[in-house]
């Protein structure tokens, strides 16, 4: 929206368009910075790759776009028989018929990447009213880049507003269209003047905390993101289970094994979440992907009172795997009562690179490590999921699920470091990945619990206001056993009764 002096006469309107400056924007479903939703933490975005070069190469004539329906249905009829047999991007570009736009390139620090990064304009930036969805591609974008203009310009230049939408339910759904058609516009009518401004103090954090479904909530108003009245919660993880201190000691069965083995030529497929997609992105029950043997499950008791979470969860696991490189994908489930049908609340996956196995010069030979499979590597993967708001009732329990990809929502890994995703790969590897949860070193899960009144929120600091001696890292925070819980919201929520997941 822009606003400009008022002028008379027939000069008037060339004088108003001189002197007009944007008043206020409102960016709707994206982000300044888009390395991310192609490459999040290492790992590819396959499928919003091939969609977005699909729209982009498809014809723009009229003709075209009456025949846009069944140029998807052959479009995705050609990508679904080939996903999973072509190994390589360039056979599969070739077998559904998509030109190579862009050369694979994931390094941000690259002059492809730079060119397409306009963050740096957040300094100029006029008042921004920026919206997006908890299972948008743009989601972490859009918070880094409200987070980008409060720092510049201070609180109350921007506003926030986060629906339970996907990337295309904004034109896909009328409902989502005019939550945010209405916002959009009274938010440029205030900016510019056109509206009297609303009496009082406005939050400028708008967020749509999700029920039992994504879309049974409602919307609460905080005054930044994230929220001050969030505080950290930690769960450790054992045979099965998620609990509270003292629960590995508790299960003998804690000291049992969780094993899976990723297969890249029969992957783990993506239910739901942040895809481009419409009929499968945004929540779906995730029963059938639970059932398959290469996942892992770890359930939490049932709650006894309502608990809601709001910003991002960690995640901090120790992993012994089969080879050195290898992915981790994981998902937040809200599993309810009696029917036992789980459904998506948030993801996280990231990438994980062993060590060099060839050398760049004659200097780093001696540093080498040679792969022994005999003997396979342990290393400590810390996750952070995208931020999410998300109320869970009594009875219901949370589900954490842990699996080696998500495909074709993220390019498989086939065990080898050096694979390029537009080439066939040289060998194909199954992967062993083993989580630990021993006493010595538990994987562990920081949730950020929403304090059930503001009397009981504590100043916001990093997560080590939850332990004493203030540990200054994840892998301390999850070695220290606290001899009590400085805070009991959420461990009184929990029933003493541990329920175990089925892992097949």
């Amino acid at each position: 929206a822009a606003e400009g002096s008022k002028a008379a006469g027939g000069g008037g309107g060339a004088a108003a368009a001189q002197n007009a400056k944007l008043a206020a924007i409102t960016p709707l479903f994206s982000a300044s910075h888009v390395h991310d939703v192609f490459f999040h933490n290492n790992a590819f975005k396959l499928d919003f790759y091939l969609r977005y070069v699909h729209l982009m190469t498809r014809p723009t004539t009229l003709w075209a776009q009456f025949c846009l329906a069944y140029e998807v249905i052959r479009f995705e009829r050609k990508l679904s028989r080939n996903l999973v047999r072509c190994l390589g991007m360039h056979k599969l570009h070739h077998k559904c018929g998509l030109p190579v736009l862009f050369k694979y390139n994931p390094r941000p620090q690259s002059r492809f990447w730079k060119n397409r990064d306009y963050s740096d304009a957040r300094p100029h930036s006029p008042p921004a009213l920026i919206a997006t969805g908890w299972h948008d591609l743009f989601l972490g974008g859009a918070l880094n880049d409200y987070k980008g203009l409060v720092e510049a310009h201070g609180a109350g230049h921007a506003q926030l507003m986060v629906g339970p939408w996907h990337h295309l339910e904004s034109v896909l759904s009328f409902s989502a269209f005019k939550t945010l058609l209405q916002k959009s516009v009274s938010f440029l009518q205030e900016k510019t003047g056109l509206a009297k401004a609303t009496s009082g103090e406005k939050l400028p954090v708008h967020l749509w905390v999700m029920g039992k479904r994504a879309h049974q909530g409602y919307w609460q108003d905080f005054s930044a993101w994230p929220p001050n009245e969030v505080s950290d919660e930690l769960l450790l993880l054992g045979f099965r289970t998620l609990g509270t201190d003292g629960c590995l000691d508790q299960h003998p069965a804690a000291q049992q094994r969780s094993c899976i083995v990723y297969d890249p030529r029969d992957p783990t497929p993506a239910v739901g979440g942040s895809v481009f997609s419409p009929m499968d992105a945004g929540e779906k029950m995730q029963n059938s992907l639970e059932s398959r043997g290469d996942v892992l499950l770890f359930d939490s008791e049932p709650f006894a009172t309502s608990v809601t979470i709001v910003g991002h969860t960690r995640l901090r696991l120790l992993i012994r795997a089969s080879r050195p490189h290898f992915d981790v994908f994981a998902r937040l489930c809200d599993v309810h009562p009696g029917t036992g049908r789980s459904y998506n609340v948030c993801d996280a996956a990231v990438r994980h690179r062993g060590p060099s196995e060839r050398s760049l010069s004659h200097q780093e030979v001696p540093r080498l490590q040679t792969f022994d499979e005999e003997r396979p590597c342990t290393v400590t993967v810390e996750l952070t999921f995208a931020a999410t708001a998300k109320s869970f009732g009594p009875g219901h329990r949370l589900r954490l699920l842990i699996a080696g990809g998500a495909f074709p929502n993220y390019a498989r890994h086939f065990g080898d470091m050096e694979q390029n995703p537009e080439n066939e790969p040289l060998e194909v590897h199954p992967t062993s990945l083993e989580v630990l949860h021993t006493e010595q070193m538990p994987s562990a899960l920081w949730i950020p619990v929403l304090a059930s009144s503001p009397d009981e929120a504590s100043p916001r600091s990093p997560i080590s206001r939850c332990w004493p001696g203030s540990p200054r890292s994840l892998a301390q925070a999850a070695t220290t056993r606290p001899a009590r819980w400085p805070k009991k919201q959420f461990a009184d929520s929990l029933r003493k009764v541990q329920s175990e997941a089925v892992v097949t």
